[in-house]
């Protein structure tokens, strides 16, 4: 009796690390620079010129870049124009973003993974500004757009 009694606790303590713990679903690191991956910290109050064009300059061995944007309500315009074909991965981060330019990711043509984080003050979302990326396999959208843009809208946009 005594060793089903443990069996069963086990099985109990086992589920509930399961459940509590379980893998489900993507989980957001930090976001951090290696051989590989360039991350780049982007303040718009200190960079951005009239235009809002601001292109990413990378290194040429970079598959992946991550951006952070702090205090860009639009995001410039532009950033992806002079990547390399050996970039794979972009992620970008914004949590002050409130407008998504035509042009935003233009140059990410052979890109296969693509996350946006935060961005949950979009106001609105053109229905080509995601056209450039028709390669994408993994999309990842992290809070993108939940305050303001109906899911229904943004899943258009993307199958668009």
């Amino acid at each position: 009796m005594a060793n089903y009694l443990e069996f069963v606790f086990l099985f109990v303590l086992t589920k509930m690390i399961t459940i509590i713990h379980g893998d489900c679903g993507y989980v957001r690191d930090p976001i951090t620079a290696t051989d590989h991956t360039a991350v780049i910290y982007l303040d718009c109050n200190q960079s951005m010129s009239l235009t809002h064009h601001v292109p990413l300059q990378l290194r040429d061995n970079a598959t992946h870049v991550a951006v952070q944007l702090v205090h860009c309500h639009t995001v410039p315009v532009g950033l992806f124009t002079n990547v390399t074909d050996n970039l794979t991965s972009v992620t970008v981060a914004s949590e002050d973003a409130v407008q998504l330019l035509e042009g935003t990711f233009e140059g990410l043509d052979c890109v296969t993974e693509l996350r946006l984080l935060d961005f949950t003050h979009l106001k609105n979302l053109s229905r080509s500004v995601l056209q450039p990326l028709r390669n994408i396999q993994t999309l990842v959208l992290d809070g993108f757009g939940n305050a303001n843009i109906e899911l229904s809208y943004l899943g258009s946009v993307i199958r668009m």
